[in-house]
């Protein structure tokens, strides 16, 4: 069944996603003006929905690639949010982990060169450990901004979360040369599955 261009953008797994680009300044104002515990609330539904709306487009057979690139810019944005907010108001926490923060910043932008130089532009690739980086990430920031950074399971979930995104990194441009021709598939799950299928 062919769908319309306009059910392709106007359909629910779109416009969950639309709704948690639409709440992200409502976060961030919201911690700004010292409304924590409503700006956290906020942040939970802005996860969540980050699992939902991939699975009704799985669910109701409507998968697009305009939803799955609008879903990976509403990812994008949402980290950086957090990242920023997390600047301002855990600095601490922050600055004890700058090894660490330079050394992720450095590969991933070295892996997005890589996407340049082999095939003129970037690609959000689905993988496998980047779903899970990213909902650990989630789980880190929850337990912070709830429990606070001290806390052992905000600690042990920050340092899976490092092991995790270095793999990720390291992952994902192994991915891009292994597509040295042709385009890549989005929808590579693990440079493993790629190996079982060659």
């Amino acid at each position: 069944m062919k769908h319309t261009f306009t059910e392709k953008i106007w359909n629910i797994p779109n416009i969950i996603t639309l709704s948690r680009l639409l709440l992200l300044p409502v976060f961030i104002i919201l911690f700004i003006k010292g409304y924590s515990t409503i700006a956290t609330i906020v942040l939970a539904y802005c996860m969540v929905t980050d699992f939902f709306d991939g699975y009704f487009a799985r669910k109701l057979k409507i998968s697009s690639k305009f939803g799955a690139n609008l879903d990976a810019y509403a990812d994008s944005i949402l980290n950086v949010s957090i990242i920023v907010v997390g600047i301002f108001y855990y600095g601490e926490a922050v600055r004890s982990n700058i090894p660490y923060l330079l050394a992720f910043v450095i590969l991933y932008v070295a892996g997005k060169l890589l996407h340049l130089i082999v095939h003129k532009r970037i690609y959000f690739i689905h993988l496998y450990s980047g779903k899970i980086a990213n909902s650990l990430f989630h789980f880190f920031v929850l337990s912070t901004f709830i429990f606070g950074y001290e806390n052992i399971f905000s600690k042990t979930l920050m340092h899976i979360l490092f092991g995790v995104s270095f793999f990720l990194l390291i992952e994902e441009p192994m991915v891009v040369l292994m597509h040295k021709t042709g385009r890549i598939d989005l929808d590579t799950k693990s440079i493993f599955c790629m190996k079982r299928k060659k």
